[in-house]
């Protein structure tokens, strides 16, 4: 018999592969049989059998004893029940929208793949209407089991939040840990470390200059050009320029301070005045707002670093060193050096012995390097800017099992939100229609 545990495993997995009907592009060819009925939907046998299948695709050894393999059966059943449980509160619930915009973009790559892979679009259309599809009704499939798999995330990440003080306590999280040790992956070779990171500050007028090609900017599209064509033209920021400036859905507590303020005050389809943050000079447009939500784009127009503003940084960096040499706190001097707050680089690293030649040059004496060691200033390059770093050795493992405080806050987690769904499902079951046929 499958636990409890996995088959909320099972149930996530379904979530994130596509809904429960629909799945198969061709109708079945063999008369089915209903199983369940959970509200106005069914689940037939062959899904049923479709996910059994699914299960030895991902390495999950199927029985083949009758009985075991009837149980097996039972809780998928279960699962999918819930999953379906799931669709049919997040269709109803009316805060909870998909951007049409981005399904019709996802259908749109997805169809433009199938066209690749069958060689013509007419081919594709060809093998469509073998299984009983136009490649305009392929169009509205793909989108509807798009928009069904977005809605399940959301309603389960607003019920996962509205959940967030379900409590576990040391025990559970200890029989979690004696139950799942054996098959905990090791934990390779590694090394943390704390790091300070110095960031070299452009002089006042070139941050003068950035402000004035924001506004020339931003008067363009006053004027009447296109947002996302000025954006992809002069954008500098190295993560969203070639999209248009597009930054996607955010919330707060993502972006710098002063960004987010002009954001979350924006209405939809509204582009702000030239916005300042260290970072550079912004030109912001929301275009949806979804409850605390925001979707935009930005137009960054970075101030030039010159070579004394270089210096500058590399001799605060050396300033730093030499405290940290001195006995004062790296973390400590992270506010009086400028190193704190969104957008900051992270104030500590760990990585895999084995992966350190992925980081930047200054930091492989890392591999080699014993606890308390202090390394650098480093200089290296990060998404076209030049930083300046300072880092101390923390701790140095060999490679071995993981213990339980290496774990107990994923097993905390994890707990916690299979807390929240049995919650949740126990809640739909008891006030919609199920009804079990096999």
């Amino acid at each position: 018999m499958i636990g409890r545990s996995v088959l909320l495993l099972l149930l996530l997995l379904a979530l994130g592969a596509g809904g429960v009907e629909g799945r198969q592009a061709a109708p079945p060819e063999l008369v089915d049989r209903v199983v369940a009925v959970v509200g106005d939907s069914v689940v037939l046998l062959s899904q049923v059998e479709e996910e059994t299948q699914r299960l030895t695709l991902r390495g999950i050894a199927v029985p083949t004893e009758p009985q075991a393999l009837a149980s097996l059966r039972s809780d998928l059943l279960n699962a999918m029940v819930n999953q379906l449980l799931i669709i049919q509160e997040a269709l109803r619930d009316s805060t909870l929208a998909v951007d049409d915009a981005e399904l019709e973009q996802i259908a749109a790559d997805q169809i433009s793949q199938q066209v690749r892979r069958a060689g013509t679009q007419a081919a594709l259309t060809q093998q469509l209407a073998q299984q009983g599809f136009s490649l305009t009704a392929y169009r509205e499939f793909i989108k509807s089991e798009i928009r069904r798999e977005r809605l399940q995330q959301m309603y389960l990440q607003k019920a996962q939040a509205m959940g967030s003080n379900v409590m576990v306590d040391e025990e559970e999280v200890r029989a979690a840990w004696e139950e799942q040790r054996a098959q905990i992956p090791p934990l390779p070779a590694s090394v943390s470390a704390y790091q300070g990171v110095v960031e070299p500050q452009p002089a006042d007028s070139a941050r003068a200059a950035a402000r004035g090609e924001a506004q020339a900017l931003l008067d363009q599209i006053r004027a009447g050009e296109d947002f996302e064509t000025l954006a992809r033209r002069f954008s500098q920021d190295p993560g969203s320029a070639q999209q248009g400036g597009d930054l996607g859905w955010f919330r707060r507590g993502v972006m710098v301070p002063e960004f987010e303020d002009t954001a979350f005050r924006l209405p939809e389809n509204q582009v702000s005045e030239v916005v300042e943050t260290a970072f550079g000079a912004h030109v912001i447009k929301v275009e949806r707002v979804r409850g605390g939500e925001r979707k935009g784009r930005h137009i960054l127009i970075r101030a030039d670093v010159t070579e004394g503003d270089l210096q500058r940084a590399r001799e605060r960096a050396a300033e730093l060193r030499r405290r940290v040499d001195g006995g004062e706190s790296l973390l400590a001097l992270r506010g009086e050096f400028g190193m704190e707050g969104p957008g900051a680089l992270p104030d500590s690293i760990f990585t895999p012995v084995d992966q350190i030649n992925e980081l930047p040059e200054g930091y492989r004496p890392m591999a080699t390097a014993p606890p308390g060691e202090i390394i650098g200033p480093i200089e290296f390059e990060f998404q076209g800017s030049t930083y300046f770093a300072v880092v101390q050795v923390d701790e140095v493992r060999e490679a071995g099992p993981r213990t339980f405080d290496d774990v107990k806050d994923q097993l905390r987690a994890r707990i916690q939100e299979q807390k929240v769904l049995e919650r949740i499902i126990e809640r739909l079951r008891e006030r919609s229609y199920v009804e079990l046929r096999m």
